[in-house]
């Protein structure tokens, strides 16, 4: 009987401990078998073994390959990581407190001093409320009629590249309004700079660029904010005829006779919308396709020459702008104000 050794291995098994050993000594695996240069200065670990990799291998560690199903799994871990702890938190549409604004808005609309208080207690009690744009559209007409401009364009500003959404896109077409009423402005003081060089206004809005004597930073605009040029032509006087250059009319194709800011901040606020919500309906049964994320449409009376229109939510017919319909209110624009009604039944 062979006697146990003194780990408790019997004496065959510690021989073949030791052939292996010695295999792995031969073939530099052993941990006391001695390493060339190349060998002790890449060692790497790896299921207790060292690496006998030739000097051009990369020193660094084997590379974790992981099974496409936990890659994939990984991946979207990392996603909801993302969203819940970056991503900011977008409340729910506090209508009651917008509709409430939207009264006194129009009950008092000579109040700009108070209105814009007003707006700006809903901006700070309903942070990232999606209906944020609509308030603030409000607060910037106030300071149009109080004479505050700067403090209008500097709230309008950011909606011209405010990220894409029902809202905002409404929001984008109501300051694209209002900044080429801006741009007009400047249009026209261009050629009032012409007409004091020439005595006479320009056949055509490119003529302000070539001349040799108006410096290139008072040229005009030559298309507005929607991307389409000046409607601009010589009227003269109806009542003096031979005086063609001496009057001219330049208009926004999209704003039409609303296209002086003047005009347009002295115009009664929403007189220009019409348009009546008579029903609330799926898109889709409609036989329209939806703007991504809405599948909610309304149905419009008066408008325009067809007397009725169907318009989903996030899109538009003409200039009217259908931005949110909720529970309580259904809310739109066109070019220059936003309008408020109940939502129908």
């Amino acid at each position: 009987m062979i006697p146990p050794s003194r780990c408790g291995r019997s004496a065959p098994h510690r021989a073949d401990t030791a052939a292996a050993n010695e295999t792995n000594r031969t073939r530099g695996n052993h941990p006391r078998a001695p390493r060339r240069g190349w060998q002790r200065r890449g060692v790497t670990a790896a299921r207790g073994r060292y690496d006998t990799a030739p000097p051009c291998a990369s020193r660094r560690p084997p590379n974790v390959v992981l099974h496409p199903n936990q890659f994939t799994f990984h991946r979207i871990l990392a996603a909801l990581f993302c969203v819940l702890a970056f991503a900011p938190c977008v409340r729910a549409a506090n209508e009651a407190a917008l509709l409430e604004l939207w009264n006194q808005h129009i009950a008092t609309p000579e109040e700009h001093d108070e209105t814009i208080k007003v707006c700006r207690a809903f901006v700070t009690a309903n942070a990232n409320d999606p209906l944020l744009p609509v308030v603030q559209g409000i607060e910037a007409w106030h300071h149009f009629r109080a004479g505050r401009t700067q403090d209008a364009w500097r709230i309008l500003q950011p909606h011209l590249t405010a990220p894409v959404g029902p809202v905002t896109n409404a929001a984008r077409a109501l300051a694209q309004g209002w900044f080429t009423r801006l741009d007009r402005e400047k249009a026209a003081a261009s050629l009032q700079i012409y007409y004091r060089k020439e005595v006479a206004y320009p056949k055509t809005l490119d003529l302000i660029a070539k001349h040799p004597k108006i410096p290139a930073e008072v040229r005009p605009p030559f298309i507005d904010r929607f991307g389409q040029p000046w409607n601009y032509q010589l009227t003269g006087f109806a009542k003096a005829t031979g005086f063609p250059d001496q009057k001219y009319s330049l208009q926004s194709t999209a704003l039409g006779d609303l296209s002086e800011l003047k005009a347009a901040i002295a115009a009664p606020y929403a007189s220009r919308i019409q348009a009546v919500p008579a029903s609330r309906i799926q898109a889709v049964s409609a036989g329209i396709v939806p703007a991504p994320g809405n599948t909610v449409a309304v149905k419009f009376t008066k408008v325009g020459k067809a007397g009725t229109a169907i318009v989903a939510v996030g899109q538009a017919t003409g200039d009217l702008h259908v931005a949110f319909a909720g529970t309580q209110i259904i809310v739109v624009c066109d070019h220059t104000h936003w309008k408020l009604f109940p939502s129908p039944k």
